[in-house]
């Protein structure tokens, strides 16, 4: 784990499943088996604490390694678990979207002209404009960003974010505010030590 708020989760459950695993090691085996449980006790204690935000599960998906896809395959047998997550994750859209600078709104249509006065309809016209598709149409960044193929396992987030807020400017958006959480203070202290060394160093 980096003290990337995207890693909370997947940690948990890595964890978790590691200690139900050992329950199954170590059955039949008293003081083991005492401090198997009490650990998974603890540790799921403080993993159900992490449904008191939804901010989680939505860094989780921001992650475009994760996305969905995470929580249908590690949670598969908790399906209730999953609709909930979409349903969070989808609803902080809903208000990212709603509060952005200029947002497309659903019901806008663009201004139509009037037709320019014809006698009849060619062939040649027919053949132009059949099917003919609508051109302007509500780019659904939540659609294409959930339903793409996740990224490789190797890529860093924040750069594949970098490289595509163009494509997802609300998504972008949400990434800036949620994945600069830090998940725990680590991080923060290590850079606090590196600095005492250097400042050790330069006054010696």
């Amino acid at each position: 784990m980096n003290g990337a708020i995207f890693d909370l989760l997947p940690s948990f459950d890595y964890l978790l499943q590691h200690l139900e695993d050992a329950k199954k090691k170590f059955t039949g085996k008293s003081t083991i088996a005492t401090c198997v449980n009490l650990a998974w006790l603890k540790l799921n204690e403080y993993y159900e604490k992490t449904d008191l935000t939804s901010v989680y599960v939505i860094a989780t998906i921001l992650d475009p390694r994760m996305k969905y896809g995470y929580f249908e395959r590690r949670w598969a047998t908790r399906q209730d678990w999953i609709e909930i997550a979409k349903a969070n994750f989808e609803a902080a859209y809903e208000r990212y979207r709603e509060n952005a600078v200029n947002p497309m709104p659903v019901s806008l249509t663009p201004p139509t002209l009037p037709p320019t006065a014809a006698t009849g309809v060619s062939a040649l016209k027919k053949w132009k404009f059949a099917q003919h598709v609508p051109l302007q149409q509500e780019f659904d960044e939540l659609h294409v960003y959930t339903h793409s193929p996740v990224e490789a396992s190797n890529i860093e987030p924040r750069t594949w974010w970098i490289v595509n807020q163009s494509r997802f400017p609300i998504l972008a958006t949400m990434v800036r505010d949620i994945l600069s959480i830090p998940a725990m203070s680590s991080e923060v202290e290590r850079v606090f030590s590196e600095y005492r060394t250097i400042f050790t160093i330069v006054d010696m």
